[in-house]
């Protein structure tokens, strides 16, 4: 296998590690921030060249409004995201007690990807899935606009998670628990 194929692989061979981790009870917290790890670049740099991306990630999300370059943010985000549904569906397939170990896991997927520009802090996209069986109701998009700080997303993960927490919590940038999760 060459090194292009070789990287490409690596995000997938990351979820089966994380897979078999959450599956054999190891751990219950997974922070990975995905990065092209065979070089040490950050995401898909070399990989998105290899598929015949123009620019490195970071020039993309600088991308000022661009049109192509915006073209090219959604298809690396569509192939990101084909990684994410992998990983999903792995946690699916695996049985832990009477459903899934995504039943049991809550799995939250972020991004900077919120605005026009990079290091937007409005608007941020997050994918929560799973836990069904820690009483996540899933509502579906929830559209909160800049209303509702990020951090009250990671509250609600975290109190569900049995964690109480004050209102130091996330330097203090969180109003509140999301309702519809809860």
């Amino acid at each position: 296998m060459d090194y292009a194929r070789a990287r490409l692989g690596w995000f997938r061979s990351m979820f089966d590690v994380m897979s078999l981790a959450l599956q054999t009870d190891s751990t219950r917290l997974i922070t990975y921030q995905v990065r092209d790890s065979l070089n040490g670049t950050p995401i898909n740099n070399s990989t998105i060249r290899e598929r015949g991306v123009p620019w490195d990630l970071h020039t993309i999300t600088h991308n000022g409004g661009e049109e192509e370059k915006l073209s090219w943010w959604t298809r690396i985000d569509a192939w990101q995201m084909e990684d994410w549904v992998y990983f999903l569906t792995k946690l699916k397939n695996m049985r832990e007690g009477n459903g899934s170990v995504l039943d049991h896991t809550l799995a939250l997927w972020g991004t900077t990807n919120g605005g026009p520009a990079a290091h937007y802090k409005q608007d941020l996209p997050a994918l929560l899935t799973g836990g069904t069986a820690l009483g996540i109701r899933h509502a579906g998009h929830i559209a909160c606009g800049n209303r509702v700080p990020l951090g009250n997303l990671i509250r609600t993960i975290t109190e569900k998670m049995g964690v109480r927490v004050d209102d130091r919590f996330y330097g203090g940038a969180h109003s509140g628990v999301i309702r519809e999760l809860t």
